[in-house]
């Protein structure tokens, strides 16, 4: 059977929505296509496919998302827990390769990640989430200044007219 969905992913009738879902004859495996041109939306296993919202989807192995012009959107590999894992390449709808994120067990496993831009130029890019103060930035009270992490945000206060700055050196 079919299962229609809005653009958020969320299951909805038929006349309103945006792609549809079906598992093929191969046990788990899925396949989502586009309403409006019945291209290709999404291919992959899904060990727990919720009827009702996208979201809630549980996958395996290797999946596939696309633009509505046929292009790779995402491609994602999940464990059997359903924990993404190794690297995640997003594309740009134009098809070229937009970002790479390694990932273990559902999380980034790096704090940075390659970013493309769509004329292939490479950066890496330096994330911080602020949670655990991995990075060993230098956090501190004085009479003119602190630096704290707070609520996942790294604050920095200054008292004085001179202001105050803080950095890390890290080697990519």
């Amino acid at each position: 059977p079919k299962l229609y969905f809005d653009k958020a992913g969320k299951s909805c009738p038929e006349n309103v929505a945006y792609y549809y879902r079906q598992e093929t004859d191969t046990q788990m495996y899925f396949k989502s296509y586009f309403v409006v041109n019945g291209k290709l939306a999404f291919q992959g296993k899904i060990k727990s496919a919720a009827p009702s919202e996208e979201s809630k989807n549980v996958y395996t192995g290797k999946c596939s998302w696309y633009y509505k012009n046929g292009n790779l959107k995402q491609v994602k590999t999940f464990n059997d827990e359903g924990l993404e894992i190794g690297t995640t390449r997003y594309y740009y709808e134009s098809g070229k390769i937009w970002k790479e994120i390694e990932y273990e067990n559902g999380r980034a496993s790096q704090n940075f990640m390659v970013e493309y831009n769509e004329d292939g130029t490479r950066n890496k890019i330096f994330e911080e989430e602020f949670t655990n103060n991995q990075n060993e930035w230098d956090l501190f009270t004085s009479d003119k200044s602190s630096a704290s992490i707070e609520d996942g945000q790294f604050r920095i206060i200054s008292t004085s007219r001179e202001g105050t700055s803080r950095y890390i050196n890290h080697p990519i």
